[in-house]
């Protein structure tokens, strides 16, 4: 009985970390620049209605996948709250949702400082924990915070 319930147990377990097919997908030229990461190749960007995922290719071998729901689950490593995922791989002074509101283009921190344009929009936001610039166009986007040494930019690859 007991090992019934252990099994049981890591198959939930396990199954909440298991990355899924996601339903719509688009490839970018992507620029990762971070304390931990640093490519520049193609990749992926794969969402559906809850769920925001990233893939990255170097050499047309996989480095990087992610993806977003309620943890972020990172390939290799497993999975972890969107707070413990910002502190191990961005800055812990990022909202939960900072990515993957930027894996979907949406403004992020509420909106906050907002300036919307015809193709798209952009966002200065500055504190003391971060100096980000944040545009969105309909060529893919463009994020960076000085403050973190951080540096994302999507270009579509049509």
């Amino acid at each position: 009985m007991m090992r019934l319930f252990l099994l049981s147990a890591l198959l939930v377990f396990m199954s909440g970390c298991a990355m899924k097919e996601l339903e719509k997908s688009q490839a970018y030229a992507i620029t990762l620049k971070t304390p931990q990461w640093k490519f520049a190749d193609t990749g992926f960007v794969r969402e559906d209605d809850d769920t925001a995922g990233l893939e990255v290719f170097v050499a047309s071998k996989r480095v990087l996948e992610l993806q977003i729901s309620k943890m972020v689950c990172v390939e290799d490593e497993g999975c972890m709250s969107k707070s413990a995922f910002n502190a191990k791989y961005l800055s812990a002074s990022y909202g939960d949702n900072l990515l993957y509101n930027l894996l979907k283009s949406r403004p992020l921190m509420g909106g906050r400082d907002l300036v919307v344009s015809d193709d798209g929009f952009e966002q200065r936001i500055f504190e003391s924990e971060y100096d980000i610039v944040y545009i969105v166009d309909s060529h893919g986007l463009y994020f960076r915070d000085r403050e973190n040494e951080i540096l994302i930019k999507l270009r579509k690859i049509n």
